[in-house]
């Protein structure tokens, strides 16, 4: 399920951040938390894994960047997308965050953002979504049969001119993270049930913090 929410100041003076991933997060947890305590804190502590003890965890939910539109609008729900065939044509609406794990100096793993440009880009992206989709099959938020790398392909229009974006995350608080996106246009050929997981869940990671939402734009699907 997509929605599109218009929001309104009620208070003369009130303001949202320019880095405002945090606090929009913040707010979906809470939201969660009032109608499902327990829920919205397994969402936030722990999400969804493969096994109890793989640390890749998944929260399958994401959000674009808030849109200042001319005109007021309503709360609306969006139909679901449901991808009839197996190649899509998307455009990020909020940066897509690709990372890989890294040694660190005292043996411990961290992650490094990846660039559109670097060649191992196409590989962490669709790895990531492998893991996402696993995930979301064993959990039953999706339908479909196991699926290899070789199955996914990813192409990029134009990786260099991707627009590089830099989002801060709890900024001006402790804590305050530097995390490095690219919007970009991409087509991905996989089957149908990947596309979804990737489009309602985001591409990359982050995505409860507000990337790798995307829009599409030109495919074959059905309504629902």
């Amino acid at each position: 399920m997509r929605l599109k929410l218009t929001c309104e100041s009620r208070r003369p003076g009130q303001s949202l951040p320019l880095n405002h991933q945090y606090e929009l997060s913040s707010y979906i947890y809470h939201r969660l938390a009032a109608a499902d305590p327990a829920f919205a804190t397994m969402l936030h502590d722990r999400g969804f894994t493969l096994t109890e003890r793989d640390d890749r965890c998944f929260k399958f939910f994401t959000f674009s960047n808030v849109f200042v539109p001319r005109n007021k609008g309503k709360l609306r729900g969006r139909t679901l997308k449901i991808f009839a065939i197996g190649t899509a044509r998307f455009q990020a609406i909020s940066p897509i965050f690709v990372s890989k794990s890294t040694d660190a100096s005292k043996g411990l793993s961290c992650h490094e953002f990846i660039a559109t440009s670097e060649e191992d880009y196409h590989q962490y992206f669709i790895q990531n979504l492998l893991n996402k989709y696993n995930v979301a099959r064993k959990h039953g938020l999706v339908e479909g049969k196991e699926v290899g790398a070789s199955e996914i392909n990813l192409n990029i229009n134009n990786p260099t001119a991707a627009k590089r974006k830099l989002q801060k995350l709890m900024m001006g608080k402790k804590g305050e993270t530097n995390i490095i996106g690219y919007q970009y246009q991409f087509q991905l050929s996989a089957p149908p049930a990947v596309l979804q997981t990737g489009y309602l869940g985001g591409w990359g990671g982050k995505n409860a913090q507000g990337f790798g939402m995307s829009k599409v734009l030109d495919t074959k699907y059905t309504s629902r």
